[in-house]
């Protein structure tokens, strides 16, 4: 029997815990069958899709927002789309809108940034109203595929009644916000609430610096790291812990033939444990945000880019991204070249120094 409670920021009891709330990407872009293979899962271990993620959030009394990608409906057929949505709905979780807009309009053009604002609103319309067909309910939450919003983007999604965005991504360029209207605080852009992704500095060398996000495949010390800096920050900051609906699965050399990564499953519980676990933080669900932020006198508290949580120390800074780079090195080039310059840099700070101290 599966408990399902719908606000559950009220499971601590403590208001001015830090909220949580899970953003899992649900989507499928390779393969024969994507849907299938990447949706839901399918391996010849099992199924390790939005099934397998919704069972441990259950758990953990965590209500996902699973943002379907409803412009596969004109790629992939609108009954396989459908089904994956009310799936999800039956199992008392969330559905936000995602769209990749290649799926629907033109293939060389994966932003909706690329895209006028006419062109937008007629693709974003078409998920909206596809989203009502198969809910009877208007949609509230957003994510474009690859963060790839703009300004015009969010017009479009406050005039088709759309209460949050999840698009901005301060510091990845595929996100096309620009200026930013949220770095790491929710800030409301006139009927709109945009719940930023959860950002960090990871690294800084000099005048270079990455910002990446938190979410629940990275390394897990690294997590805690992060995560105990922003349950230590003053400032309201909703973290959106982010994924995927293939997260757990080995997919990119063979997408038509997946294979189960119980490493990147322990990564997922970890991170939801954690949580769960912590004083200081709580799960929350997008009715609980409809109630933190459905008053008129919500303030937007500092944002400057002076406030952004960072990964304490050059070497540690440098250590865990080196360990991400080695997650993507099979089918990254840069990772790769990164690993060898971060290997050249270890051994200059720490095994020359110590060669020294030892002689």
């Amino acid at each position: 029997m599966i408990l399902v409670v719908e606000d559950y920021s009220q499971i601590s009891g403590v208001s001015k815990m830090k909220k949580v709330i899970i953003t899992v990407d649900t989507e499928g872009h390779d393969g024969a069958d994507p849907i299938l293979r990447l949706i839901w899962g399918a391996t010849d271990q099992g199924l390790y899709g939005i099934d397998r993620i919704m069972d441990i959030c259950d758990r953990y009394y965590a209500k996902a927002v699973f943002f379907v990608d409803i412009a596969e409906a004109w790629d992939y057929g609108k009954d396989k789309i459908t089904e994956v949505i009310t799936h999800i709905i039956s199992r008392g979780h969330d559905v936000g809108v995602h769209i990749h807009p290649d799926h629907m309009a033109d293939k060389k053009r994966l932003f909706l940034w690329e895209y006028t604002k006419e062109e937008q609103y007629e693709i974003i319309s078409k998920c909206t109203e596809l989203y009502f067909e198969v809910t009877g309910e208007r949609p509230i939450a957003f994510r474009a595929g690859k963060y790839g919003a703009n300004n015009e983007t969010l017009e479009i999604l406050d005039e088709l009644g759309y209460k949050f965005d999840f698009s901005q991504f301060y510091g990845q360029k595929w996100c096309g916000i620009n200026p930013p209207v949220a770095i790491m605080v929710p800030k409301k852009v006139k009927g709109l609430m945009e719940i930023p992704v959860t950002i960090f500095r990871s690294i800084r060398i000099g005048k270079k610096m990455r910002y990446d996000k938190l979410d629940a495949v990275m390394d897990s010390s690294e997590y805690k790291h992060i995560m105990m800096q922003i349950s230590n920050d003053s400032r309201e900051i909703i973290v959106s812990l982010f994924y995927h609906s293939f997260s757990m699965l080995n997919w990119r050399e063979h997408p038509d033939k997946p294979i189960f990564d119980r490493k990147e499953e322990k990564k997922f519980i970890n991170a939801l444990e954690y949580v769960y676990n912590s004083k200081r933080y709580e799960f929350i669900s997008l009715n609980t945000l409809k109630s933190i932020y459905g008053k008129n006198d919500y303030k937007a508290q500092d944002d400057s880019i002076d406030k952004i949580i960072c990964t304490k120390g050059l070497i540690r800074s440098v250590w865990f991204t080196l360990k991400r780079a080695n997650n993507i090195r099979k089918f990254n080039n840069k990772a790769r070249w990164l690993i060898y310059g971060g290997i050249i840099f270890l051994t200059i700070t720490i095994a020359i120094p110590l060669f020294y101290w030892l002689i």
